[in-house]
C-alpha cells in the first residue's frame, strides 16, 4: 500500500489523504472499491481521507483493469476534492442514483490516446499503446451494447417491480419479465438467486447504475478536450467539491450551463 498527501497544485494547500492498495495478496478483499472513511468538514478544517483498493496485475494492466482503476479513482476524487461545510454532506454522500456518475464518466478517459500518452511522464520506458489498438478496443467495447443495456434495463425494472404494492412472487415475476426480453427465459433457471443487489441495499435502486451512466455521458459533453485544465477545475468546483450540499440536478446545471438530458446517452447507444 502507498499513502499519498493530496495538495492543490496552484497553492500548495493540503486537500486530502489517499491510500492506494491495488495488488492482490492472500486473504485480501477480492474486488475493487473506494472507501471514503473520513469526509471533509471545512467548518472545523477537517480534511478527507480515502482508500482505493483493487486487485490488478503487477506486470501490467489490461485495458479493462485500467478502466476499473479509473472508475475507482473517480470515486476517490469525489471524496478527496470535496469541500463541504459538514462531513455528512461530503464526498460520495450523494443520492444513490448519482454516486456512480463521476466514476463512470472517468472510465472513458482510458480510450483517449492523448490521456494514455500522459503515462510517459511517469514511466518513460513503458511501451505506449498504439492508437490503432485503442480504436479496435472502442469497437470491441461497443459491440453488442444494445443487448447489454437492454439487460440492465430488465434488471432495473425487475428490482422496481419487486417493490410494487401487490408484492409479486419473485420467481414468477422474473420468468414473466425475462420472457418478454429478446433473449427470453429458460425454464428451470433461477436468475434472482444470483442477483445479489436486490438483497444488499439496492432495494428499488438498481436503476441507479444505468441512470448514472446517462448522467456520466452528459457530463462528458463538457470535455471536448479531456485534458483541459479550465474545464477540469470547473468540474471540481461545481460538482466534486459540492458533495450533497445541493441536489444533483442543480450541480449538473451549474456545471453544464443547462439542464441535464439523456441526448448524449442515446447518441452513444446508436454508435
Amino acid at each position: 500500500m502507498r499513502a499519498y498527501a493530496v495538495s492543490d497544485a496552484a497553492t500548495g494547500k493540503p486537500l486530502a489523504g489517499l491510500y492506494v492498495d491495488i495488488y492482490p495478496r492472500e486473504g485480501k478483499f477480492k474486488h475493487a472499491a473506494v472507501w471514503g472513511f473520513r469526509n471533509v468538514a471545512t467548518r472545523n478544517h477537517r480534511l478527507p481521507q480515502a482508500a482505493l483498493v483493487a486487485n490488478l496485475d503487477r506486470k501490467g494492466l489490461t485495458l479493462e483493469e485500467l478502466e476499473t482503476l479509473l472508475h475507482e479513482f473517480g470515486h476517490s476524487l469525489h471524496n478527496n476534492l470535496s469541500a463541504t461545510r459538514y462531513s455528512a454532506q461530503g464526498g460520495t454522500s450523494v443520492l444513490r442514483d448519482f454516486v456512480e456518475a463521476p466514476s463512470q464518466m472517468l472510465e472513458d478517459w482510458v480510450y483517449d490516446p492523448r490521456v494514455l500518452k500522459v503515462f510517459a511522464e511517469v514511466c518513460p520506458t513503458c511501451k505506449p499503446v498504439p492508437d490503432e489498438m485503442i480504436q479496435k478496443a472502442l469497437v470491441a467495447r461497443d459491440y453488442g451494447k444494445g443487448i447489454q443495456y437492454g439487460r440492465q434495463h430488465f434488471y432495473a425494472s425487475f428490482d422496481l417491480a419487486l417493490h410494487a404494492a401487490d408484492a409479486p412472487e419473485p420467481m414468477a415475476l422474473w420468468a414473466r419479465m425475462e420472457g418478454a426480453t429478446p433473449l427470453g427465459h429458460v425454464a428451470g433457471t433461477q436468475g434472482p438467486a444470483s442477483f445479489a443487489h436486490v438483497a444488499t441495499g439496492y432495494a428499488a435502486g438498481y436503476y441507479g447504475y444505468l441512470w448514472s451512466l446517462v448522467v456520466a455521458l452528459d457530463l462528458r459533453t463538457a470535455f471536448a478536450d479531456r485534458l483541459d485544465p479550465a474545464v477540469g477545475m470547473r468540474y471540481r468546483q461545481k460538482v466534486l467539491a459540492q458533495g450533497s450540499q445541493h441536489p444533483p440536478k442543480e450541480l449538473l446545471h451549474d456545471f453544464l450551463g443547462r439542464d441535464a438530458n439523456s441526448k448524449a446517452f442515446f447518441e452513444w447507444l446508436k454508435r
